[in-house]
């Protein structure tokens, strides 16, 4: 049965009963809600391959506890399906367990810089899909505290997703 003989039948019941139906019928007509696509990034490069925590300048005379890593990120996003495209991409920090983190960076222009801790995500570019991939240099420097950190992670395991409207 289709919506519209669905939403005939509610009318015939009349009352309250139509009004919650035609709430219903209301709410199943709302677009759904983009779900976001991971892209693909594996042409993404990290400089240097493995990065080692620091002591920001002054922490340990001054008792504080603050490390940070700085890396550089040459981002490579295979976006040749959305050629042409509206869409928004987002740079992912998934919860990784280790202790409150947070990530900073700036971009050399294609992408847009932010920052982010675990369990968000970051708007990294909306608009028009310039071309099949999509690319540009992060200088992301990532920040902890040593007395709140569980372990050292092994690997911080970014990602980007797309959403179209």
């Amino acid at each position: 049965m289709s919506l519209a003989g669905i939403e005939s039948r509610f009318r015939r019941a009349g009352g309250l009963r139509a009004r919650i139906g035609a709430l219903v019928l209301s709410i199943l007509a709302l677009p759904a809600a983009a779900s976001p696509i991971r892209l693909d990034d594996s042409l993404s490069q990290v400089f240097p391959p493995v990065a080692e925590w620091a002591w920001e300048p002054g922490s340990i005379r001054s008792g504080n506890s603050r490390l940070s890593m700085k890396v550089a990120v040459n981002v490579r996003l295979d976006t040749r399906r959305w050629v042409g495209s509206q869409a928004r991409i987002f740079m992912v920090m998934p919860v990784e367990g280790a202790g409150p983190i947070s990530a900073e960076w700036e971009t050399l222009g294609r992408l847009l810089a932010g920052r982010l801790t675990p369990g968000e995500r970051a708007l990294v570019f909306s608009g028009s899909i310039p071309g099949p991939w999509l690319e540009d240099t992060m200088r992301v420097e990532i920040k902890a505290d040593s007395r709140t950190m569980i372990e050292s992670p092994k690997r911080l395991s970014f990602h980007f997703e797309l959403e179209t409207p």
